[in-house]
Formats: structure tokens, C-alpha cells, sequence
């Protein structure tokens, strides 16, 4: 969940060469729960990053298997 005084937020999910391939932006009521569409993407090693009022929060790894 996203601490309350964060009012500002983004999930951004790159690939391995650093290119953006989505922004997800978190608001509202629901802010703690990101649902993304990941049938554009083929297998392989992305990286998603929490910005929180444009400061990054956290860079996670992650594999997509189909």
C-alpha cells in the first residue's frame, strides 16, 4: 500500500535496455492495487520502479513467462 501522504505516484516498467515500455499511475482510493496489461510484452527480464512525488522509491526485477 502506498503511505497516505504520497498523493502523486507511478509504476514505471522498462526493459532490459532501460527503454519505457509502460507508466502505470496510482491515485485514488484504490492506490495500493495496480492491475497492468502485460499481453504486449514477450517473455523475458523487465524492471518496474515505484516513483513516489517524482522521487524513486524502489527498482524491482521481474520474468515474464509465457
Amino acid at each position: 500500500m502506498l503511505p497516505q501522504q504520497f498523493t502523486n505516484a507511478q509504476i514505471v516498467i522498462t526493459d532490459r535496455n532501460g527503454k519505457t515500455i509502460k507508466q502505470l499511475n496510482i491515485s485514488g482510493p484504490d492506490k495500493g492495487l495496480i492491475q497492468a496489461d502485460a499481453s504486449m510484452l514477450s517473455s523475458g527480464a523487465y524492471s518496474y520502479t515505484l516513483l513516489a512525488e517524482g522521487k524513486v522509491i524502489d527498482t524491482k526485477q521481474m520474468l515474464l513467462v509465457r
